[in-house]
């Protein structure tokens, strides 16, 4: 099933949930966990009734209610091309369904959790100002009301919350989350994706120099051993997937994920493929995001083509319901 390793937890795939499975490709600099900036508004003025996320800040702690932490998701994932298109509207309520169930999962049967301690990204008001501009306010309006629309619908498999996921652009079809994951995540089916081979971010090469390399590489590691002298000839692809996922990579003395290393290199995924030169390095990577679940390009297709947010969270999620809280 796998070359040279054989993943039966969740651990290293999670790593790429945080870091490419949810990465739009104008907000990749917001993390899980951002604590950065002031409160949006003052903490007395929420009140808040049901399940509630606390978004920690530098300077406190604000909450808000599980459906506004579900927007601030969505509009994290949210893309708008130049000519005006993007992601759908049905496809952004699917995926307001599937933030929502994976947040109430992780939440476990509690009430409140902390931001800091969800592994689903966010934008912040003062986010959205940034990346939107003027137009900022409509945009999550839009947002807001298309998640309001699906108010409380979770998906369940074998009547319990699952970790969903989804990815922005598959390598031609999603993963089978039983062969790579384990059996408890059956529900992860394998699903042709054929029109994803079409998209724009399907395919990226990129080419780094050493000096790029060892920049790349210090601002993440201080200490790797690495030959500065000849860093392309010092990273090596130690094991990857049947489908073409790095699971190891060799960097001087480190072996680090798949997923790690393209986040250290700013690519679109651990779909790699190297090609060594004599004082650089070219890395083709396929996909955007890790794989598994619903991919957001073939969703917004199927939008376009007239199918709900039910049929496209059906067509990925095939043994899920979908129910109300």
């Amino acid at each position: 099933m796998l070359k040279h390793v054989r993943i039966r937890k969740i651990g290293k795939w999670l790593v790429l949930i945080t870091a490419y499975l949810y990465i739009p490709l104008l907000v990749t600099f917001i993390l899980k966990g951002d604590r950065s900036g002031s409160l949006d508004i003052p903490v007395e003025k929420s009140v808040i009734t049901g399940p509630k996320v606390n978004i920690v800040y530098n300077n406190g702690s604000q909450a808000v209610s599980l459906e506004d932490f579900v927007t601030m998701a969505v509009a994290r994932e949210y893309s708008k091309d130049s000519n005006g298109t993007g992601d759908q509207e049905e496809t952004l309520k699917a995926l307001a369904v599937l933030i929502r169930t994976d947040v109430v999962c992780q939440m476990d049967g509690r009430n409140v959790i902390d931001s800091t301690s969800l592994e689903n990204g966010y934008l912040r008001k003062s986010q959205m100002k940034t990346l939107w501009g003027k137009n900022w306010q409509e945009t999550y309006n839009k947002i807001a009301g298309l998640v309001k629309e699906t108010s409380g619908q979770v998906i369940k498999y074998q009547e319990k919350c699952v970790r969903t996921m989804y990815t922005r652009v598959s390598t031609g079809k999603t993963m089978s989350g039983s062969r790579l994951l384990g059996e408890e995540f059956t529900y992860l089916a394998e699903v042709e994706c054929p029109k994803d081979l079409e998209s724009p971010d399907y395919q990226v090469t990129k080419e780094f120099t050493g000096s790029e390399i060892l920049s790349c590489i210090k601002e993440k590691k201080k200490e790797t051993g690495i030959d500065t002298d000849n860093p392309c000839q010092d990273i090596q692809v130690v094991s990857k997937t049947d489908e073409g996922y790095v699971t190891g990579m060799q960097v001087g003395d480190l072996v680090m994920s798949g997923e790690e290393f393209a986040q250290m290199m700013g690519l679109n995924s651990a779909y790699l493929s190297v090609e060594y030169r004599k004082d650089s390095m070219k890395i083709t990577s396929k996909g955007v995001g890790m794989g598994f679940g619903m991919s957001l390009y073939t969703a917004n297709i199927m939008s376009l083509d007239g199918e709900n947010y039910q049929k496209i969270i059906k067509h990925f999620y095939p043994e899920c319901i979908i129910l109300s809280l």
